[in-house]
């Protein structure tokens, strides 16, 4: 367990107990939609704790001090999908070549948007109910809006598909650089999370074939693994998915991937891979 240094109003700065840690430099949130999540800024470590392991660093939260906010979510994405469209089309431009992508990003997610100040991007439930919408700033910073749930990156193209093949990325940008390449990809928001709403969805869906790509850390490969597992359970291993690593590549995700070796061959490799 950690060792709580202080308690700020979002989060508790804690003393990492994975390295030598002299100055506390591990953050556990407070925040609704992300309460006990942590990550360690000196060595990467990242989790999340459960009600009772907050409740044992005296962390706790009192349910009726959460804010419940009631927000239609759907119309929410749209209006923000709306403005970009109509009145903000070069920051669709703006995406794409931060991305490297050959084809709009309005294409290859349903629903970008922009708030104003940030790109969003529905996220949504097992059942393809938009559940809150994340952030990317133009400095690469990320959030959620206020009273968002953490859910999973899928869209209309991956839920009405044909298709059988799913491939399977960390966060909105490996997606949209999987999806440039013709495929069919769903998402997660980390290595951390959406394993149980991934595998309810696929167990639903005509999906028979999917492929994982984790980042290129431990954190990334376990989670691949977790979720790889799960997915085998509860499918009764009607679909065994499998993992594409980029181990020795010298690359942190699929991304860099992509930009060292070039949308050819990836596409090739990948298409190989299943």
């Amino acid at each position: 367990m950690f060792k709580v240094k202080r308690r700020y109003r979002d989060y508790v700065l804690c003393y990492c107990n994975n390295h030598n840690d002299n100055t506390p430099s591990l953050s556990i949130s407070l925040r609704p939609e992300f309460y006990g999540c942590y990550r360690c800024f000196g060595c990467g470590l990242t989790g999340r704790l459960s009600s009772n392991e907050m409740k044992e660093l005296g962390c706790e939260v009192e349910k009726n001090k959460r804010p419940v906010l009631n927000i239609d979510w759907t119309s929410l994405y749209k209006d923000y999908n709306k403005k970009l469209i109509r009145e903000c089309p070069q920051k669709i431009t703006q995406l794409a070549t931060l991305f490297n992508l050959d084809n709009a990003p309005t294409v290859l997610y349903d629903g970008i948007g922009w708030d104003g100040c940030s790109w969003t991007f529905p996220v949504f439930d097992s059942n393809g109910m938009c559940i809150g919408i994340q952030r990317r700033f133009e400095d690469g910073n990320k959030g959620f809006v206020s009273g968002s749930k953490i859910g999973i990156l899928i869209d209309r193209q991956v839920v009405y598909s044909n298709q059988d093949t799913v491939f399977i990325t960390e966060g909105i940008s490996d997606l949209l650089s999987v999806a440039d390449l013709d495929f069919l990809v769903a998402g997660r928001i980390n290595c951390n999370t959406g394993v149980e709403e991934l595998s309810n969805w696929l167990y639903n869906s005509m999906i028979s074939r999917v492929v994982i790509i984790p980042d290129n850390d431990k954190v990334g490969i376990d989670g691949a693994e977790i979720l790889q597992t799960r997915i085998i359970l509860d499918s009764q291993s009607s679909i065994i998915p499998t993992i594409f690593s980029i181990k020795d590549s010298g690359c942190s995700d699929i991304r860099q991937y992509i930009h060292k070796f070039g949308k050819e061959y990836v596409r090739l490799e990948l298409e190989d891979h299943v």
